[in-house]
Formats: structure tokens, sequence, C-alpha cells
């Protein structure tokens, strides 16, 4: 390059900086000579010269921009001027989108959040610009929305403000700049169709997108259901966990209460027998005393004889006869305490034994405690036809909270004690409590025809009974119990577990059935299951209730029992 362009460029150049120095030094004195008005100028006057200080630092300093448009704006909010607030807001806005004191020169190297602060404050500037009526601020506002949208490539919002922009132009009758009318038209043109084929490539976007999330959420459905599912098996297998544990600690201090009480009957029985031993040995000795003595008196009466010959033959003979018959009278009488000392301890041996046998038979059907008192043990049992019942209170909470804890228990063993009496007329097994609910069983030997048909007629008389209860207790006014009776007819194992506290327990599906009929049943009601119903359809008048849905089992065909067939009955 020539060494006089060079210097002519150079020479340009500093003519350019001293014209901008210049500029930069007439606008700060502007702001000194300003910043002098208002010294005893009103609060309405100080927000204008503030608003014209921060004008004229727009082409200084952004930070001197904020500086005095901060104080306008203080002093407009706290006088209600909207028309002060309106233009400082303009001002610290064009002073976060400007760079080098030209307004239409937006900065792209800004950090986004400041290009949106400038939208946010040109907005609000324009609110209020609208509002005191200020035409040539709302468009100049307007203006400033569309560069700045443009700068930040954001299109839709560039042809909003473009629009908005037109239209109060065109309410207003002011347009603008030329140039800026003519470069919006040409940009809004080209956006326009810009943002038309941005729009089709979105919108099948947006159709395959819709595709995925649908496919994603169903997806998203199953694994909720999967994982709801998996939650409700965890926490019922918990709680049967829980329930297990209990049933099996219960039974094992069943079983340590036998036991100790066996080895108190075996301590007893082994009493009895040591003292039965000492009495034996008691009666052996004195036989053996008796036989001595008699054999003493003969050799006195030979000597008493020999001695005294004739005279005293008689009175000796007599003497003798009186002896002999008061040791054979004192021997029989010592046998005779021995025997009924003897039969007064088989008496209490047989009483408690007597007792051990009712307290096993109470616990332990009759087969069962026979095997155990002779292998210690007793083997599980299947039996393939056996009916199970099950029933339990209504709101049996809320009715013990009306009730003193003995009170409770009381009525519980008024309304149990009825229940032991009515399944033992029909030779049904009692297999336990639990709180408020009871269970027994039908079924176990093939003495009983038709043990469903036992167990049903077994169900209505607790009903009956219950519904007397009622009545009595409605009459004074007292809390009373309603029960659910549900039955199931299937295949269970029974048997005995553990070595302490020991209980006679069935197992299998049907009992979990039996439980489901009555947990989907009714108060007052029996609820039968389709197998009960198949063994009493000829002796009961059912109602069929349809497939019901039972809790981990599915829908299963239920029915309500409600009276006897009176034919058959007769």
């Amino acid at each position: 390059m020539p060494k006089s362009l060079t210097r002519f460029i150079q020479i340009i150049l500093l003519i350019c900086l001293s014209a901008n120095a210049t500029l930069l030094l007439a606008q700060q004195d502007k702001i000194v000579e300003l910043e002098k008005k208002l010294e005893g100028a009103g609060v309405k006057e100080k927000i204008f010269i503030y608003n014209q200080m921060a004008l004229a630092a727009l082409k200084v300093s952004a930070d001197q921009v904020y500086e005095f448009a901060d104080k306008a704006e203080a002093l407009a909010i706290k006088v209600g001027s909207k028309g002060g607030l309106a233009q400082a807001l303009n001002l610290k806005a064009k002073a976060m989108a400007t760079r080098d004191g030209d307004e239409r020169l937006y900065l792209r190297n800004r950090k986004l959040k400041n290009e949106r602060r400038a939208l946010s404050l040109f907005k609000e500037s324009l609110n209020y610009a609208q509002q005191t009526g200020n035409t040539n601020l709302a468009l100049d506002n307007l203006e400033h929305l569309i560069l700045v949208s443009k700068a930040v490539g954001n299109n839709q919002q560039t042809i909003k403000y473009y629009q908005q922009f037109i239209s109060y132009a065109k309410r207003e009758r002011k347009f603008g700049s030329a140039s800026l009318q003519q470069e919006l038209n040409s940009e809004f043109k080209k956006r326009q169709r810009a943002f038309q084929v941005e729009k089709a490539k979105f919108e099948k976007s947006k159709r395959q997108l819709e595709r995925e999330i649908a496919a994603l959420r169903k997806e998203k459905n199953q694994l909720d259901k999967d994982k709801s599912q998996l939650s409700k098996a965890t926490k019922q297998l918990a709680t049967e966990k829980k329930a297990t544990e209990a049933e099996l600690n219960e039974k094992e201090e069943a079983l340590t209460e036998l036991s100790e009480e066996k080895d108190k009957i075996e301590g007893t029985l082994k009493t009895v027998k040591d003292k039965n031993e000492n009495l034996k040995s008691e009666v052996a000795e004195v036989t053996t005393q008796l036989s001595k003595t008699e054999l003493e008196l003969q050799n006195a009466e030979l000597r008493a004889v020999q001695n005294r010959i004739v005279l005293f033959s008689l009175i000796g003979l007599s003497i003798l006869i009186l002896m002999l018959a008061y040791l054979f009278y004192s021997r029989y009488k010592t046998k005779q305490r021995a025997n009924d000392k003897l039969e007064e301890k088989n008496k209490i041996i047989e009483e408690e034994k007597g007792n051990s046998e009712r307290l096993l038979l109470n616990i332990l059907p009759a087969n069962i405690a026979e095997e155990l008192k002779k292998n210690g043990k007793a083997k599980a049992r299947r039996h393939e036809n056996v009916t199970v019942l099950f029933t339990d209170f209504k709101n049996f909470t809320k009715v013990s909270e009306r009730l003193s804890p003995e009170k409770l228990v009381e009525e519980l063993d008024y309304c149990f004690k009825e229940f032991d009496a009515i399944i033992s007329k029909f030779h049904i097994e009692k297999i336990k409590t639990i709180g408020d609910s009871y269970m027994c069983a039908n079924g176990f030997d093939n003495s009983r025809v038709n043990p469903a048909l036992d167990m049903v007629k077994a169900a209505t008389e607790m009903q009956v009974f219950l519904e007397n209860y009622q009545a009595e207790r409605k009459a004074k006014s007292l809390p009373f119990f309603e029960a659910r009776i549900g039955i199931h007819t299937g295949a269970v194992v029974s048997g005995v577990v553990g070595t302490k506290k020991f209980a006679y327990d069935i197992w299998g599906d049907t009992v979990n059935i039996a439980s489901r009929m009555e947990s989907s049943g009714a108060p007052n009601r029996i609820n039968i299951s389709n197998d009960t119903f198949y063994h009493i359809q000829s002796y009961f008048y059912c109602t069929y209730r349809g497939q019901i849905a039972a809790k981990n089992k599915g829908a299963i065909d239920m029915y309500f029992v409600d009276k006897e067939i009176a034919a058959v009955s007769a």
C-alpha cells in the first residue's frame, strides 16, 4: 500500500476519533449543565431532568444511563407519574440494547438475560406510554421491540411487534422513518416465508414427537401399572408374612403351655406312683409284722396251755381268739385304709388325666390328639372336600371405641360361645379366633354325608342368633355387632406345627377363598362360593350375585344364601 494512502487513512481515522471525542465531550457538558438545573427544581421537573440526562448519557456511558434513569424511575413511582416512568424505562432498555451511542446497532454478543430484560423494559414502557397517550414514545418502544426481537432471532415476536407497530401507526397516523418502514416490510416478508418453512418442519417434527410421546406414555402407563401391581403384591406378602409370624408365635406359646401342662401331669403321675409304691411297701411290712405277731401268739398260747394245763385252757383259748380277732380286724382296717388312700390317689390321677384329655381335645381334634399322645407329633394330612367358614364383625373398631376393654371382651366371649355351641351341634371343628374373626371347618373325616350342608345350616343358626342379639341391644340403645359370613368348599392341608404352644390349623387356597367370601359379603348375609353352592343348591334358596372381584383372586361366582327349602327341611 502506498505511503500516501496509508497516511490519508490515518488522517481520516484521526478526524473520526476527534469528531467522536468532540461529541462525547459535548454530551458530557450537556449532562453537567442539566445537573445544575436540579437544584431548586420540583419533583416532576427532576423526573424530566433525570430523563434528559439519561438520554444524553446514551452517547457516553450505559452505567450513567442506568444511574439517571433509576432516579427518574424512583421519583416517578413515588409521585405516580406514568409518563416519566415510561420515559425512564425506555432509556434503561436502550442502554441495554445499544452500543457506541447508536440506537440502531444492537449487540449480538450480550448475555441473553440482558436482551430479555431489555424486551421486558420496552414492553413495560410501551404499556405506560399507551396509558398516557404518548404516541411517539409508544411507537419508539414498538420500533425497538421489533429490532431487538430481530437481533435475537425470534421471528414470531418480530412479526408480532411489526403487526402491532403498523396497526398502532395507522390508528395514530404516524409511520416513523421511510427507511425503517421499507426495511421492516422487506424483513417481514422474508421472515414470513422462512417462518412458513420452519412451521412446516416444526409441524412434521411435532407429529413425530407426538407419536413418540404417545408410545412413551403407553410404555410409562404399563410401567406404572406393573409398578403398582408389584407394590400391591409386596404389601400383601408383607401382611401375610406378618400374620403367619403372629400365628406361629401363638402356636409356639400354645405348645409351650401344653408341654408345661404335660410335664406337670407326668410329675403328678410320678408322685402318685411313688406314693403308691410306698403304700405297697407299708402294707407288706404290716403283713409281715402281723405274721410274726401271729406266730409269737401261737407260741405263747402253747406255752400257756402247757403251763396252766386245764385250768386256764378255756381262758387262754378265749384270749387267743379275742386277740386273733383283734389282729385280723386291725389288719383288715390297715388294708382298708391303704386301699382307700390308693383309690383316692388313683381317682386324683384319673381326674388329672381327664382334665388333660379335655384340654387336649379342646385344642386338637380327637384323632390328632391321640396321634400326638402316642407319637409325640402329628403328621400333616390332605383333605379333598372340606368346607371352611369365616365370620367378621362389621365396624368392630367403632363399636370397640364405645365399650370398655372388659365389656368388649365380654361381648365377644358371649357371641363366640354361642358360635361354639352351634357348630358343636353339627360336629364342626373350630379352628381358631383371630381378634373379632371366627374360623371353623367341616369334612375332615367321612362321618358326615354333606359337610357343606351342615356348615350352611350352622351359619344360618349363627345369623338367627345375631339377629336376636342385635334386636336386644337396639332395644336398650346399646352398641352391637353385625357379622359378615363367608363359606367356601375345597381341598386343604391340616396339621400341627412347632413344638411350643402348638395348635391345630389348616392351610391352602380354600382357606384364602373362604376369607375372600367373608370380605366380599355383606353384613347379616351368608356369602358362599360356587363350589359350596353345588353341594347345597337342592336344600337352600340362593341369590346369584354374579362374578365378584376378590382381592388377589380375580372374579369369583358368589351367592347369597336366602332361606332353607321348606320341602327339604320338612
